[in-house]
């Protein structure tokens, strides 16, 4: 068993108890990868400079360091540490608090009824529900729903750093225009959405 296979087992426990016997960090020759597996080894792992979000000497990776998904990749939340990732925090986390779980269910039904086949089309599901749901909270129109969840899944494309050439145009280009949709969104100041006027 691997720690990927673990994750969904049913009974994975056998297979964790042997990992705590290993001194809590053993390497799988196999998978090439540690697995840390005791407490003291993941606080260690988290703490050490080495182990940060992004490489302090690369911030955002050299392929879309001087496109437009470079910019974009440098202001994610998910991708910084330190005060540049608790300032949004700051201001994200008591804005998603203020959003009633109806109003979220209400815009995912709606969202649902629009996607063709969501059941027998898992993918378009997992990429679109989403995006498509914070879109329509942030106060973006149903009809721009389907736009944005597509450009989003061009733009992720270039967090892979296997991703080629097309690939990296593609997350540019989405880049630049979800830029432009929020950017027009923004400049309404009507305060139609209470969860942006949260913020």
């Amino acid at each position: 068993m691997t720690p990927f296979e673990a994750a969904t087992h049913s009974d994975p426990y056998i297979y964790y108890s042997g990992l705590r016997r290993q001194n809590g960090l053993l390497f799988d020759a196999d998978l090439r990868l540690w697995i840390a597996s005791s407490a003291k080894a993941v606080e260690a792992i988290l703490g050490h400079p080495d182990c940060l979000v992004r490489p302090l000497n690369e911030p955002v990776p050299p392929a879309i360091a001087q496109g437009v998904a470079g910019v974009i990749f440098g202001r994610l939340m998910r991708m910084n540490e330190g005060p540049k990732h608790l300032c949004p925090r700051m201001a994200i986390e008591p804005a998603l608090a203020s959003v009633e779980t109806d109003c979220i269910a209400n815009i995912v039904s709606r969202v649902f009824e629009t996607l063709d086949n969501p059941v027998e089309n898992l993918d378009e599901l997992m990429f679109t529900l989403p995006v498509s749901v914070v879109a329509a909270l942030i106060g973006l129109p149903s009809s721009q729903l389907r736009e944005v969840a597509r450009l989003t899944r061009n733009f992720v494309a270039c967090l892979s750093p296997l991703s080629d050439s097309t690939q990296l145009d593609e997350a540019n280009s989405g880049a630049t225009r979800l830029s432009q949709l929020f950017s027009a969104l923004l400049g309404q100041g009507d305060e139609s959405s209470r969860f942006l006027s949260h913020i």
